[in-house]
């Protein structure tokens, strides 16, 4: 009889046992809460992970009125929500609550959308699923690492910075890789994907960084490292708690900062207007104050699209002439004037296309330039030169400005 109850226990403790090790299993599927996100665990909805101290956050986000969501790391403690990476960028998804931040079995750490395609992955060296965790740093930098060994670390985010690098980040060249640690501006305030404009390292070679549209036009330069700062970028390291250094070696060309400030928040970041700015965040103020901006707005390539019109005394920086209207009305609504302006009406044109109608003329403008490679038409009259675009319907835009007393008349490129 003894013998009979004692078998039967095994049995039920054994159900018993298979439900708790089932519902654990459940319970740990997910994490929330901590600063890491190891194998077997995930993030999805409104899960996140934090920083030890709790400065940083990483989980979904939504910027806006997006109805899109992406993986971003913003500071904690800072409202409004302040975002300083995004995963996924390019690539954003509808749900956030189906699905998952997770790490894969090849040692990825990967995003996978409701429908379990990979939305973004950290393409890392292939490593042991089941030692490698995700952790996200008091410095903002999200590793991945080998969990039996912490000092090994397989990817990191500040390798791959997106809009914004923080103190202990970098921004340059790996020579090993030929990697590039370049910043590039959201597209809108709504919209993380790259914008046109980029803050790089020369490419040349020279220890200097350029802030360039499209890839091809150099619109501002920080002048070459003395070993102190950049020449062209005046009231660097004037602070002995915020300094910045530069490291050129056979591995890499890198711009690093330190700063011992306690209770501040500072960032770079390369901003949807084309500015590379600096921000400071204090625990008094509770507020972004930036510190620093260049090059001036209106001097930043195309910042108003084609045809827009810079003023640093508008409201709204960008506006279109008499006669135009923006693009897109929605971009321009977010301060996205990349797109520029279209006329609101064609130009009525002759049958043959090459004169435009006599019943045109000109709208007369002040404090105007011509943007770069513009075709300047050198020893016109102000009459000569308009009867030189009126006889073309090609002409679409013609600026006139008094300069040392020789006007010139010239088409912009686009």
């Amino acid at each position: 009889m003894a013998a009979e109850m004692f078998r039967a226990v095994p049995c039920f403790s054994c159900s018993l046992l298979f439900l708790l090790v089932l519902f654990a299993s459940l319970i740990v599927q997910h994490c929330s809460g901590g600063d890491t996100i190891s194998w077997s665990q995930s993030l999805n909805g409104n899960q996140t992970i934090v920083s030890k101290e709790g400065h940083f956050e990483l989980g979904f986000f939504s910027p806006g009125n997006s109805k899109n969501f992406y993986i971003g790391i913003w500071y904690k403690k800072v409202s409004p929500q302040t975002v300083i990476w995004v995963a996924n960028r390019e690539v954003p998804i509808s749900n956030a609550a189906s699905s998952e931040l997770k790490i894969t079995e090849n040692g990825n750490l990967a995003l996978l959308d409701h429908k379990k395609a990979i939305a973004w992955s950290s393409k890392s060296v292939l490593h042991q699923a089941n030692s490698t965790e995700a952790v996200i740093l008091d410095t903002g930098n999200l590793i991945l690492r080998d969990s039996l060994n912490s000092s090994s670390i397989i990817w990191q985010s500040f390798d791959h910075p997106t809009d914004t690098w923080v103190p202990g980040g970098w921004l340059g060249m790996n020579k090993i890789t030929g990697e590039y640690q370049s910043l590039t501006p959201w597209k809108n305030s709504e919209d993380p994907a790259p914008g046109p404009f980029i803050d790089t390292i020369d490419p040349s070679g020279l220890n200097q960084f350029l802030l360039m549209w499209n890839g091809t036009e150099v619109y501002w330069r920080s002048g070459v490292w003395n070993g102190y700062s950049f020449s062209e970028t005046p009231g660097m390291n004037r602070d002995p708690d915020y300094i910045t250094n530069f490291t050129d070696d056979h591995e890499k060309r890198v711009i690093t900062q330190a700063t011992s400030f306690k209770d501040v928040y500072i960032r770079n970041m390369m901003d949807t207007s084309g500015q590379n700015k600096q921000w400071l965040w204090t625990i008094e103020t509770q507020a972004w104050m930036v510190v620093w901006s260049q090059p001036a707005a209106c001097d930043v390539y195309s910042v108003c699209g084609a045809f827009g019109i810079c003023d640093l005394n508008s409201k709204t920086l960008c506006s279109c002439p008499l006669g135009f209207k923006p693009v897109s009305a929605r971009e321009w609504d977010l301060n996205d004037w990349n797109s520029g302006c279209t006329r609101k009406t064609n130009l009525p044109c002759s049958n043959d296309n090459s004169t435009v109608a006599e019943t045109e003329g000109f709208l007369e403008m002040y404090i105007t330039r011509l943007p770069p490679g513009s075709q300047p038409l050198t020893g016109l009259t102000a009459e000569e030169c308009k009867q030189a675009c009126l006889k073309s319907c090609y002409c679409t835009a013609l600026l006139l400005w008094q300069r040392m007393l020789n006007m010139e008349c010239g088409s912009p490129k686009h």
